[in-house]
């Protein structure tokens, strides 16, 4: 945009722009065809962002698509009056420039469009606040500091000794907001972040919602049904129990709590792939393809983010019902008036009976399966389940306690074995055990 300005006053200074017969075009003719170059390296560049944004991190545009580009249009011809108002007055292009970026840079520094308000340092505030021209919007976000350290500390006393990496997801399935999150270790804010980035295999995580609950919600049953949990085989695909052991029949309730693989893979055959997998289309997760669609997936054969599975979980606190959590609360303008506000509804995702069924299962998990390092909290409602991938390459624990649903990931961004002592630590119940403790004990 700083272009525009710096051509018109070089038309001037150079007097093309007076009908010296410079040129046989006329002013008007010439100032058009200005903007119209500038508009198509504008809209050009919106585009590309897009694509970048959808290829790289799978960004779409939610809402009224034309009320944003009519939004995106009335800011660029505001620019552009800036940019005609600038070549001017301005005496040569030199000046031009100085005077562009004494008006444009401010504006985007402090607009918020570069920065949001409430990350700005308090004396950037201060500014904003003063100076009414460029004054723009405040982003209001969910995060909390305390709930923030309190994660940090788990998160770096267990994995700060390992050579792995992980991620941490916090979300108040009170309000559905996200007031923490970590990335890894010394993640900067525009570096790869795992929590919402890292599409990995979610093991055994997967079994509550792809296996369990569509099993439930399709036949009715109860978590004191019965399922073999014998080796298997479909065609050539044959699944074992870790370990390599057979229980024989079992109850449901068990065969979740044990996170036994065999009884996963006959309950989602048995449901049936595109009933279960229907299950999950209330969750949007971007990164399931109809390639997916294996009985593997019941035992994680499918990629995810943490971010995305601790979302989908937060349906278990919700009497079944699913909302995405946000970190972002509401968007004003400098007065305070309200420009955004999440207003999403709902969607049911199975019945009462179903997730109260679930909430049964998962809490046995905690108390008595594979997740039994987490148990012993004074905390109503906890439950989750763990996830170990192939070769031991991932590490989850995903859940809820509280107010809060956690998702914890643990693994190499390579992925490689953990099999042996980090395996046999369980670096990921630990993490989300004392985060949860922590989260409870902080003042309301």
């Amino acid at each position: 945009l700083m272009g525009l300005p710096l051509v018109l006053s070089g038309y001037r200074e150079q007097k093309i722009l007076k009908r010296l017969k410079v040129t046989p075009a006329s002013p008007v003719m010439l100032l058009a065809v200005q903007l119209i170059i500038y508009m198509i390296y504008s809209v050009i560049s919106l585009a590309l962002i897009f694509i970048v944004a959808k290829v790289f991190w799978n960004f779409s545009i939610k809402g009224n698509i034309l009320q944003f580009l009519g939004t995106y249009f009335l800011v660029m011809l505001s620019m552009f009056s800036i940019g005609l108002m600038v070549g001017g007055i301005a005496k040569n292009s030199k000046s031009a420039g100085s005077i562009a970026s004494i008006l444009y840079f401010p504006m985007l520094i402090f607009s918020g469009a570069t920065l949001p308000y409430e990350v700005m340092p308090g004396i950037m505030q201060k500014i904003v606040d003063i100076l009414p021209l460029t004054q723009g919007i405040k982003i209001y976000t969910a995060y909390d500091e305390n709930a923030q350290q309190v994660a940090e500390t788990a998160f770096h006393n267990e994995l700060d000794s390992l050579n792995v990496q992980g991620a941490v997801v916090i979300i108040n399935h009170q309000n559905y907001t996200i007031p923490a999150i970590i990335g890894g270790k010394n993640v900067g804010k525009f570096e790869f972040n795992r929590a919402y980035q890292g599409e990995r295999q979610p093991g055994s995580a997967i079994k509550p919602l792809l296996v369990y609950a569509p099993y439930l919600e399709t036949f009715q049953a109860t978590p004191y049904d019965t399922v073999d949990a014998n080796n298997v085989c479909f065609g050539e695909y044959c699944p074992k129990n870790y370990g390599g052991g057979e229980y024989g029949i079992v109850t449901l309730k068990t065969a979740m709590t044990y996170s036994y693989n065999t009884p996963a893979v006959r309950l989602l055959n048995e449901t049936g792939i595109d009933t279960a997998f229907s299950y999950l289309e209330p969750f949007q997760w971007t990164h399931i393809t109809q390639d997916d669609r294996y009985l593997s997936a019941a035992l994680g054969a499918v990629n995810v983010t943490p971010l995305e599975i601790t979302n989908a979980y937060t349906t278990f606190s919700h009497n079944g019902y699913y909302k995405p959590a946000h970190a972002i609360r509401k968007v004003t303008d400098a007065d305070g008036n309200l420009l955004f506000k999440w207003s999403e509804q709902a969607t049911r995702v199975w019945s009462m009976r179903t997730n109260d069924y679930m909430n049964e299962m998962l809490q046995n998990v905690v108390k008595n399966g594979t997740a039994r390092q987490a148990a012993g909290l004074q905390i109503d409602n906890i439950g989750g389940k763990t996830g170990t991938t192939n070769d031991v390459k991932d590490l989850w624990m995903v859940g809820k306690g509280g107010k809060y649903t956690i998702g914890v990931w643990v693994g190499y961004d390579q992925p490689a074995s953990m099999e042996g002592y980090i395996n046999a630590r369980q670096p990921q119940i630990h993490i989300w055990r004392n985060t949860l403790s922590g989260l409870t004990a902080l003042p309301e």
